[in-house]
């Protein structure tokens, strides 16, 4: 099976990692990340950037769109 990476960059505010957070605990991170890690964190609190990814053409031919887009137009449409 094919698979696809991500790479991100989390930035945590200070007050996060004096009460305990800590990634390299050996929690498994393949949960979602933000309300996973920090279920209570106020927006200003966390931020999670995308470093690099798959090509836009490689995600729209996974998910069945001909073109980047079709899946833009279509993403539009169900998420406003």
């Amino acid at each position: 099976m094919k698979t696809f990476k991500w790479t991100i960059e989390i930035e945590v505010d200070q007050t996060w990692v004096e009460d305990g957070f800590d990634l390299q605990d050996g929690r498994d991170l393949s949960e979602s990340v933000g309300q996973t890690l920090l279920p209570y964190a106020h927006s200003h609190e966390v931020k999670v950037k995308c470093l690099s990814g798959p090509s836009r053409k490689e995600v729209a031919r996974a998910q069945g769109y001909p073109t980047v887009k079709d899946m833009d137009a279509d993403n539009k449409r169900v998420h406003g």
